[in-house]
């Protein structure tokens, strides 16, 4: 089943950029993932994700996007 971003009704490739935090992940916090629970690294990366969507909820309502233009699911 394809995936869909939050902001866009259309079928998304999330591939490259699942591949690209995969690697990053992997490379920059092999250490801290190999120390803590797997419930403790999922919270984190939640929250990062979370905290990244509503920066770029401010950046698009900087360039002018209405609330109204944004699909909620």
């Amino acid at each position: 089943m394809p995936e869909y971003s939050s902001q866009q009704q259309s079928p998304k490739n999330y591939q490259p950029q699942e591949a690209q935090l995969i690697m990053g992940l992997k490379h920059h916090f092999s250490k801290t993932l190999s120390e803590v629970p797997l419930d403790v690294a999922i919270q984190a990366v939640s929250k990062v994700w979370q905290s990244c969507q509503i920066e770029q909820d401010k950046k698009d309502m900087e360039r002018g996007k209405r609330e109204d233009d944004v699909i909620h699911l």
